[in-house]
């Protein structure tokens, strides 16, 4: 039954193709006509406004006034008048309360309990727990990038996460995907493949640790998997990391919570005396310390509106994030210290700046599931439902709550498919999506009007041009290495690498050899009479480097710019393949 609803859906994203979008939805939602025009009338007007914004205006509108406020005290008075008229108030709430709580033990018992949807589900606790204790208006920081993956059941004042489907990927085939010619780099892309509301979580299956993502400071980390959802043109994404470090030295090295400023959206927060601060572990490695990433993007603007860092430590999470929401209102900061705090946040955020390339890279995941759909294995998974279910008489604790959440038995969709990464090291920066920089958003009036950066009206906020520095965010390579390779140990062992250099034309690469490492000789070349630096795109370990150089340069001739030099006008897609192809050969039969 799963495999027949995906491809029905694939085949719903074929018709995208050949049936104009708008009218293809309506019909689906029954909204078109006989006669094939839209019945939903013509928008004549123009005013941009972003997903989030507009899901947050819709959640506040029954929001309590705050606290201590006229507003507040009227409310408190209605509320009190509307208890001593209507004698069942009380118990209505408390039945809806007990609803709540039971619709939220199914759903934290409702995942297949991989690496990304247990994530999900302690979002769900915390921000379930901040409602019901403190009002909407005290949520954690994190709300801000993370509320994309729950909606509001206002009758119940309950979050609920949106609908999952569960994967489990390597990343080694997904690279190879993404740097191949079977991918268009366009956004069209990515909308053709990702339907809206509907949670993806990737989890990182046989290749976990035989593949590290590094920042160009030399900090490593693991992917143990990725959940996104598209929320009409926004993308938000949220990635379980593992930097890897002695886990024990960095608990030992944590200030004590109380030495420790708390962040905003942590002013009322009480510590659980229970908890343990410490550097918690991902998947119990004692290498791996947990790290949460977060993200949204904007596929209209090609940007990156977001970003997140969550640092677990035990009995907190350390935030670090380049958001404004949490700190101003109406463009003004919202305490005179949280100017200082916000410039030293994003600072550090940068610091993960290569990592948050690979969102992008990720944007392209349903595609890469699409394309291989018919290699696609399914798995059955019992949740935990199943066992709180199975008893009869406790089943009936859970009689009022929606049967949608009653999900006994998940599909896990599994795709492994060639579990061969030639290359050893591979640099990726997408110039497409850009971190937005250079001003903020001032919040206005929901009913007011005011101006994007290209000056488009929006409403409910307006762009404010800034020239801090603190808006200058610096952009990095993502490195991608394999961790399992050891260099050869033959006499004419080395190292074939892929170099670019952005003062060169397009599509002009210096394809050569080095004994020594690549990141040397691209200083090397750096100080030579071309201007800019030369970064290594790409890198080889072989058995025999000038036999496998001499090959490709053979294969490549034509393309070759100078005959007296070893740059070459070819696509990125190609040269890799030439490169692999001839690599391969070498390393296991050393002759080509």
């Amino acid at each position: 039954m799963f495999s027949q609803i995906r491809k029905f859906r694939i085949l719903i994203k074929a018709s995208r193709k050949h049936w104009p979008t708008r009218d293809l939805d309506n019909w689906l939602n029954g909204k078109l006509t006989r006669g094939g025009t839209s019945t939903l009338g013509v928008i004549n007007t123009k005013i941009i406004m972003k997903e989030h914004i507009k899901r947050r205006i819709e959640y506040s509108k029954d929001v309590a006034p705050e606290e201590g406020t006229p507003e507040y005290e009227k409310v408190a008075k209605m509320i009190q008048q509307h208890e001593l008229s209507n004698p069942n108030f009380t118990k209505d709430i408390k039945k809806k309360k007990a609803e709540a709580v039971k619709t939220w033990e199914l759903q934290e018992a409702n995942g297949i309990g991989l690496v990304m949807d247990p994530e999900l589900r302690s979002y769900l606790s915390e921000f379930n727990n901040r409602s019901w204790t403190y009002g909407h208006r005290n949520m954690p920081i994190m709300f801000n990038v993370m509320e994309a993956f729950y909606t509001l059941d206002k009758r119940l004042n309950y979050w609920t996460l949106l609908n999952e489907e569960d994967y489990s990927i390597s990343f080694f085939d997904f690279i190879d995907f993404y740097t191949s010619n079977n991918l268009e780099h366009d956004t069209n892309e990515i909308k053709e493949s990702f339907i809206e509301d509907l949670i993806y979580n990737f989890n990182v299956g046989y290749d976990l640790k035989n593949i590290n993502f590094k920042t160009e400071k030399g900090d490593s980390f693991i992917i143990g998997g990725v959940s996104m959802v598209r929320r009409g043109n926004e993308v938000t994404m949220l990635f379980n990391t593992g930097q890897i470090i002695d886990t024990s030295i960095q608990s030992k090295n944590l200030k004590p919570i109380g030495e420790m400023e708390r962040s905003v959206g942590k002013e009322k927060l009480i510590i659980a005396e229970d908890r343990l601060r410490e550097a918690v572990k991902l998947n119990d490695d004692p290498n791996l310390w947990k790290i949460l990433i977060a993200c949204r993007i904007d596929l209209d603007t090609n940007t990156i509106d977001a970003r997140y860092v969550a640092k677990d430590e035990g009995n907190s999470y350390s935030i670090l994030t380049d958001d404004l929401t949490g700190f101003m209102l109406n463009g003004k900061w919202r305490e005179p210290k949280y100017e200082e705090t916000f410039n030293n946040l994003v600072e550090r955020v940068d610091e993960y700046n290569s990592i948050f390339e690979l969102s992008k890279i990720c944007l392209f995941l349903p595609n890469y599931f699409d394309f291989y759909n018919d290699e696609i294995e399914e798995e059955e998974h019992d949740t935990g439902v199943k066992s709180i279910l199975k008893n009869s008489f406790k089943s009936r604790e859970y009689k009022e709550v929606d049967d949608k959440f009653k999900i006994r038995v998940k599909p896990l969709w599994v795709l492994n498919r060639n579990q061969i990464f030639l290359s050893d090291r591979i640099k990726f920066r997408d110039e497409k999506f850009k971190v937005e920089r250079t001003g903020y958003w001032k919040n206005l009036k929901d009913n007011e009007i005011g101006n994007d950066k290209n000056g488009n009206p929006v409403q409910g906020r307006t762009w404010v041009q800034k020239t801090e520095s603190y808006f200058h965010a610096k952009e990095d390579d993502l490195i991608i290495e394999k961790t399992n390779d050891i260099p050869y140990a033959t006499a004419n062992a080395g190292k074939i690498y892929i170099m670019r250099n952005s003062s060169l034309p397009k599509d002009v690469f210096k394809i050569g050899l080095t004994t020594k490492e690549t990141e040397e000789r691209a200083k090397q070349l750096s100080s030579t009479s071309i201007p800019d630096k030369f970064h290594v795109m790409r890198e080889w370990n072989v058995k025999d480097c000038f036999l496998a150089e001499k090959t490709i340069h053979k294969i490549l001739e034509k393309y070759r710019v100078d005959t007296k030099r070893e740059f070459f006008q070819v696509e990125m897609q190609f040269a890799n393949e030439i490169v692999d192809s001839v690599i391969k050969k070498i390393n296991q039969n050393n002759d080509v």
